[in-house]
């Protein structure tokens, strides 16, 4: 930047540090997180923990036996849980790759914030068409997967404990989705039946574990895109899979790590004072993170000077900022513009995958990765059939798509835990878990 420009140039760094997370904050958070998991399970019992104790839920899925890549057969997948709902066709045959046909249809608004009548008229019509496509005979098993915190009672009956990624439906919270979507199902003639229930989260480890059938190192399931949340085999519990329910994290003991742009976001959510983690790691919320710190660097710039629409025109999208990242992906007349957005976006998104990698860490921890006594770790690998190496698939936009989401993890991993620790945790894309996974799970279910 020019000197006439040093006021910009200042008030960056100062942005960018209130982005900037040390080492040490994230060493601090991650035990700060394994306090909350293992204060959530012990005080919900697997149902949910009351938010004064802790603020990850730790929800028990009934779930204790992943795929071991023998399922065969026709099986449905039927996903809610962002802008899309999607109707999965998947023909399963003996560890072979899923065969897969999609039917993809985005949410109206409307009906996000309408009644449960609506909702689930929309998911049955949708599923209607696809079976209708087919043909199949029969009434076939469908995996459904229903990505919102549930308390779950088997693994076909849940309970919605509260909307998030922006819907509010009247008539659902406190209710069984399942149950929900049979009547709607029932009522327009769809020849599927849910066989599980499950959310994406659960359905990528699903999927992960499919994928590396065998090996039995995939423990955890995680999604980064829209919203985020981890799910993983506990060896502590008998492999009982846990749905975390990690977006509600708070940040009770590392309340330094959220600035004014997070305040800011969170009040003017669906939901204030909830899913602080989601708001500061995933998709929907990164790009107007974004564009509330730049307009805060550029607020003394030039004036008379008229900013981009982008810039003055919220909420923006996160995938615009992924674009803008990279090296032809940003077009922008002002090279002063253009320098702060790409500045900031990359801090924005670095911060992402830092807290995410603390969470990750210390699920991982649960699982017997990161413990600071290697021998100790060896010997819990060896007798509590723990992994020696930790698998964990990933799904969702911001891994796929979120500029060098990925290594940005890997890094953070040797930030938190060590360089040697996390040798032994690799992320893997664990592609299409909330569709595959959720049909791969009504067919462990129904063989």
């Amino acid at each position: 930047m020019t000197d006439s420009n040093s006021a910009v140039s200042q008030r960056l760094d100062e942005v960018l540090d209130k982005f900037d997370v040390p080492a040490p904050t994230l060493v601090e958070m991650k035990d700060d997180f394994l306090r909350e998991m293992r204060a959530g399970w012990e005080a919900g019992e697997g149902l949910g923990a009351p938010s004064d104790v802790s603020s990850i839920k730790m929800l028990n899925t009934h779930i204790d036996v992943l795929p071991r890549g023998y399922e065969k057969g026709v099986y449905y997948a039927l996903d809610l849980g962002g802008t899309y709902l999607r109707v999965l066709r998947v023909v399963l045959g003996h560890g072979e790759k899923p065969e897969v046909a999609e039917h993809r249809k985005p949410i109206p608004k409307g009906v996000m914030s309408s009644t449960s009548d609506d909702l689930f008229d929309f998911i049955a019509v949708t599923a209607k068409e696809m079976t209708d496509k087919f043909e199949d005979e029969g009434v076939i098993p469908a995996g459904f997967t229903f990505s919102f915190p549930m308390s779950q009672e088997t693994i076909t009956r849940g309970t919605l404990v509260e909307w998030t990624k922006g819907f509010s439906t009247a008539g659902v919270v406190g209710e069984d989705p399942a149950a929900l979507l049979t009547k709607a199902m029932e009522k327009r003639g769809v020849p599927i039946y849910v066989a599980a229930l499950c959310n994406d989260t659960v359905g990528t480890l699903m999927t992960c574990a499919y994928q590396f059938e065998g090996c039995g190192t995939c423990k955890i399931g995680m999604i980064i895109g829209t919203g985020t949340n981890a799910a993983y085999s506990d060896p502590t519990l008998g492999n009982l899979v846990v749905n975390t329910e990690w977006g509600g994290y708070n940040f009770r003991k590392v309340q330094k790590v959220l600035n004014e742009y997070d305040r800011a976001v969170d009040e003017a959510s669906p939901n204030p004072g909830k899913q602080l983690y989601e708001k500061t790691i995933s998709g929907m919320y990164l790009g107007e993170l974004t564009r509330l710190a730049c307009l805060d660097v550029l607020k003394d710039y030039s004036p008379g000077k008229q900013l981009p629409d982008f810039l003055t025109e919220g909420p923006l999208d996160s995938k615009f900022v992924c674009a803008a990242l990279e090296e032809d992906g940003f077009e922008c007349d002002d090279e002063v513009v253009r320098i702060v957005f790409r500045t900031i976006g990359d801090a924005v998104v670095e911060r992402s995958a830092n807290l995410c990698a603390a969470g990750l860490a210390a699920v991982a921890e649960k699982c017997g990765i990161g413990r600071e006594n290697k021998r100790h770790m060896r010997e819990v690998c060896v007798d509590h059939g723990m992994p020696r190496c930790l698998t964990i698939g990933v799904d969702g936009s911001l891994y796929l798509k979120g500029y060098h989401y990925p290594e940005r993890l890997a890094m953070a991993f040797s930030k938190i835990v060590g360089d040697v620790m996390a040798s032994l945790i690799h992320t893997v894309h664990s592609s299409d878990g909330s569709g595959v996974g959720a049909a791969l799970m009504a067919a462990a279910v129904s063989q």
